[in-house]
């Protein structure tokens, strides 16, 4: 049976983008699942679920990170070139 051409569509893959609105939701939601997971919310899952959900805390706080440090680039430069247009 050949694959789900809906998995092949490269439109998931912009969850991977700096700054998105899906990255920073998937960044708390790692946090939060962590956080409940120490608090004994509920039972303890399997150690390779808390890796995953480690990795992917990781993974997605870098790119929202990124995403930051791109607008905070941007308004930099900004104010930059109009402090240099207004001399």
């Amino acid at each position: 049976m050949p694959p789900d051409p809906k998995w092949l569509d490269p439109k998931w893959l912009e969850i991977l983008k700096p700054g998105s609105d899906a990255a920073l939701t998937l960044t708390i939601a790692c946090g939060l699942f962590l956080l409940a997971e120490n608090w004994k919310w509920f039972p303890p899952p399997a150690p390779l679920v808390i890796e995953l959900v480690w990795f992917g805390l990781f993974l997605f706080g870098s790119l929202t990170l990124l995403g930051i440090l791109r607008l905070l680039l941007v308004a930099l430069d900004t104010l930059v070139c109009w402090i240099r247009h207004r001399k």
